[in-house]
């Protein structure tokens, strides 16, 4: 819809032309702008007592400020919102790898075995370094001991970019002071009493868990000696029950060997009254990956909403599915449909014997708009639009190029993501195939 205003010498028409299935633009809701009047100045000014609209003004502006701060917190609500909403869309891409494909972020394959289930894994999204931001953990163990992985990432929404803190064994502590130990997979140490494990704490600065020490035990009735033949330090085992500590100095590699009361008094040191964190822990399944992604997604569709009108194919595909793109297109747009050859798994859409939209019922449930029909948009775009000009409106709308693909536009590599593929000829949109998409599957 277009709406089209022209002023000739005091004379304003007003033209609005309706046509096919279109929307009209909203109307402008710019206020005009406005200038306050100035104060008298000068020493012949005449000092006037301030009228009743004056006294009133600082109230007035008192109130103008309140509306725009509530305003701007309402905006930084909302934009704190949708950045949330991309990080747990960013750990459900990751978590969809783990699940479907057996693969890590860094390309890494996961050893998978034959008798355990993927939905045993456990994953949470918390802050679990202290930093602000939400992190993603994963437990891997639906494999053997030596497959096992606990991983830590995060995503930053403003640059799009994934750093992975830590990968250990899945035994993982974390601490509100930033603290995380790590339990070691096999106690290869001198005793059995204490489990051996590595310290680490979070570096702000590479967002990473640097090593800080490595602790394990001796007892002096597991072996009299150490793996290098040095007897055990009865002299440093002042308590006399046969156990010390053996800390190693992440940096440095020098090990110190403590008794109970100086390995207490080192544990206070490092610990301080540092807490444990209790994580919200879920088991790796269809269901919580797709809760992840789904908020993203939601954004998304409201971004095409403004871009296009509330028909939009696509919009309605979201909403509902082939069935909402198929009943629109019949009831607004006379677009009769029909199966060629008898195939069941497709129908063809056609205007006045055109063929202009072809329904794939099979193969990921996509439609495929080919012929432009008046005021009907798939992502705000149409069949005849310059290529350029319609990348450029999918970019906008948060869809990226697919890794290794040319004209494969997608909201994530997910599940329950969509991509949209744009089909040209001659750098003109000739065809535009919207659906699910998820690398992973299909």
């Amino acid at each position: 819809m277009k709406k089209t205003i022209c002023i000739l010498s005091l004379l304003t028409l007003l033209l609005t032309a309706v046509g096919g299935c279109g929307k009209a633009d909203a109307p402008s809701d710019v206020p005009p702008d406005t200038q306050e009047p100035e104060a008298p100045s000068g020493e012949n000014s005449t000092k006037q007592e301030p009228s009743k609209e004056q006294e009133e003004e600082p109230e007035g502006s008192e109130a103008e400020d309140s509306k725009t701060t509530d305003k701007q917190e309402q905006e930084d609500s909302a934009a704190e919102e949708r950045a949330l909403a991309r990080i747990r869309h960013a750990y459900g891409e990751i978590l969809s790898g783990v699940y479907h494909g057996y693969v890590l972020p860094d390309g890494s394959l996961l050893d998978v075995d034959s008798y355990s289930s993927m939905e045993d894994n456990q994953f949470a999204v918390a802050d679990v370094d202290g930093d602000g931001s939400l992190e993603l953990v994963l437990y891997f163990t639906s494999t053997s001991s030596a497959g096992m992985v606990g991983c830590v990432w995060e995503y930053d929404p403003s640059t799009g970019s994934l750093v992975t803190e830590a990968i250990e064994y899945p035994s993982l502590t974390f601490y509100d002071n930033g603290l995380l130990k790590a339990d070691a997979s096999h106690n290869h140490s001198m005793g059995m009493e204490f489990w051996p494990c590595t310290l680490f704490a979070h570096d702000e600065a590479s967002d990473t868990y640097q090593l800080l020490y490595n602790v394990s035990s001796w007892e002096k009735a597991f072996s009299q000696t150490d793996y290098e033949g040095n007897p055990f330090p009865d002299d440093i085992d002042a308590d006399g029950d046969g156990l010390v500590y053996l800390v190693t100095d992440g940096k440095t590699g020098v090990t110190t060997t403590r008794d109970n009361g100086d390995f207490d008094s080192w544990s206070r040191e490092i610990y301080g009254n540092a807490a444990a964190l209790e994580l919200p822990w879920e088991n790796l399944t269809y269901e919580a990956i797709t809760a992840l992604i789904h908020p993203y997604l939601e954004f998304v569709a409201q971004d095409i909403a403004q871009a296009s009108s509330d028909k939009d194919l696509a919009l309605l595909y979201m909403d509902g599915g082939l069935d909402a793109v198929q009943g629109y297109l019949e009831a607004d747009c006379s677009v009769t449909f029909d199966n060629p050859d008898g195939y069941e798994d497709c129908l063809i859409g056609s205007v006045n014997g055109q063929e202009v939209i072809d329904l794939d019922l099979l193969n990921a449930t996509a439609f495929n708009y080919t012929a432009a029909i008046d005021g009907v948009t798939a992502l705000g775009i149409a069949p005849g639009m310059s290529a350029q000009e319609a990348a450029a409106a999918v970019t906008d709308l948060g869809f990226h190029l697919e890794e290794g693909q040319e004209f494969w536009y997608v909201t994530g590599s997910g599940i329950n993501n969509y991509g949209v593929y744009l089909q040209m000829e001659n750098n003109v949109i000739t065809g535009i195939r919207f659906g699910f998409y998820c690398k992973y599957v299909g």
